[in-house]
């Protein structure tokens, strides 16, 4: 379904009304806005089969600064998860041809540990306990607070940034350790 601009704007804001957020024209000719921690630059992917779902989320990132790309069908955003430049994924659960479960597991198949929200209009202790044994790191009931949406992606984008910073230091730790090693070989190549 294709509304018109205005229409859309209209739509919005009865929305936003319920939802304690106001806006006053839908923009998406720049989907992208960033997001620094501590040196650190921020993306996170938006999955909702519902447009006027990523549409109200843009909107809310759009406002708080969050770099984000919103995706409409989850083959997409599995395809631009797997080219690595998301930190954090906020998913639907309930979509047609991969639910979210699915797109997690892909996701931690590929030994990515990337903060996971999901977005959910059916928010089950079952649903919970499942999104959670497979690497979930929170969940966002539907109709969201913009509040609670934006503190509980600043929360994962802290986990995320956490994250990055463990694995920089792993990683400085490796280098010194094979700076000692290959430095070791040195002084007995030098003995011989």
């Amino acid at each position: 379904r294709k509304l018109l601009p205005g229409a859309q704007t209209k739509l919005v804001l009865r929305y936003s009304k319920r939802h304690f957020f106001q806006y006053s024209s839908l923009d998406n000719s720049n989907p992208d806005y960033t997001t620094q921690m501590d040196g650190f630059n921020f993306k996170t992917l938006v999955l909702d089969d519902e447009v006027d779902i990523t549409d109200i989320i843009s909107i809310v990132f759009k406002k708080e600064g969050v770099m984000h790309t919103c995706f409409n069908d989850p083959q997409l955003a599995l395809k631009a998860i797997n080219e690595g430049s998301f930190t954090t994924i906020l998913s639907a659960i309930s979509m047609p041809g991969l639910s979210g479960f699915e797109l997690l597991k892909k996701v931690r198949a590929t030994g990515s540990d990337l903060p996971f929200i999901f977005l959910t209009a059916h928010s089950d202790s079952e649903n919970i306990r499942a999104a959670l044994k497979i690497g979930a790191c929170d969940f966002i009931d539907k109709p969201f607070q913009t509040k609670q949406l934006i503190e509980t992606v600043f929360k994962s984008m802290e986990v995320g940034r956490r994250l990055q910073r463990l694995k920089q230091d792993i990683s400085e730790e490796q280098k010194l350790q094979d700076l000692s090693s290959i430095q070791k070989l040195r002084v007995l190549d030098l003995k011989k």
